[in-house]
């Protein structure tokens, strides 16, 4: 072989050298974001972790892994640090989920557990009576019988609770004068409690409304009348007074004493015309 045929052996020698000291080095590189990471996570989270707080864990192994962690808003992250040169971990459930058919055909979601010897097992936490929703179980669809946070209507909520854990829970008087109200938000149960001013009702479990009166005593639409009492869709415990009224020349706004106990209205047409809170009573 040629001068010149050694010369180009050793370049090419060379750049191999020089790529596989490179890749190695890239590979060795610890604890440091190198290079345009995509990630399906909050990139400025990860970037931050990692170019920050993990100078501040150079004693542990895993931080990337705890980083991705964080940027994935998930709960627990601390536990994939793991002290240097160290076969103890700190035992836990990890942030990681898997949710599939058992041999019985249920749908289970798996939590995977950390020991303290640093080995992790999937373990199944709970069944998914609506299915599984990815690597989770699914949601059941909250349900109210009362339609929302009403104190005035006693009713049962049934859905997922704020520990996702799936329950049936009906409002209930607390004390002569308190309810708690059990309501979705969310599709989550959520509840309140609030204050029942005229008392609370322990066997229909709802809050008293506000006592109602009707000076006409209920429809009588050739008689103008004041009637006193809550008004559904405003305040229960506060008395509102509301006047029969014209809505014009040929309809009467007739309000009464609904058998809820809350102040109500019905439009009437009025066949003579309508003045003064009434219709016009027919003469002869």
């Amino acid at each position: 072989m040629n001068k010149k045929g050694v010369y180009s052996l050793l370049i090419v020698v060379l750049v191999v050298v020089v790529g596989a000291l490179a890749l190695l080095s890239i590979n060795n590189t610890d604890n440091i974001l190198t290079g345009s990471v995509v990630l399906d996570i909050d990139e400025k989270t990860f970037s931050d972790c990692m170019n920050i707080e993990a100078q501040k864990l150079g004693e542990y192994n895993n931080v990337e892994t705890y980083c991705k962690c964080k940027a994935e808003e998930k709960k627990g992250c601390d536990l994939y640090l793991k002290q240097k040169n160290s076969n103890n971990c700190e035992a836990g459930y990890l942030p990681e989920f898997q949710c599939e058919k058992n041999s019985r055909q249920k749908d289970i979601q798996y939590q995977k557990y950390q020991f303290a010897d640093c080995k992790t097992k999937s373990v199944p936490v709970k069944e998914c009576n609506s299915g599984c929703a990815g690597d989770v179980c699914a949601n059941q669809a909250c349900t109210d019988t009362d339609g929302g946070n009403k104190p005035y209507i006693g009713g049962t909520v049934k859905g997922n609770n704020k520990f996702d854990q799936i329950k049936e829970l009906s409002d209930i008087c607390t004390s002569a004068d308190t309810l708690r109200e059990f309501y979705c938000k969310n599709d989550v149960i959520s509840d309140m409690y609030t204050a029942c001013s005229f008392g609370c009702d322990k066997a229909k479990a709802e809050c008293i409304v506000a006592p109602c009166t009707d000076t006409d005593d209920g429809q009588a639409i050739y008689k103008a009348g004041t009637t006193t009492g809550a008004v559904f869709g405003e305040s229960i415990d506060v008395k509102t007074v509301k006047d029969d009224v014209c809505a014009n020349s040929k309809q009467l706004k007739e309000y009464y004493c609904h058998l809820t106990g809350a102040v109500s209205a019905v439009t009437v047409d009025c066949t003579y015309g309508c003045s003064e809170g009434k219709c016009t009573a027919p003469t002869g």
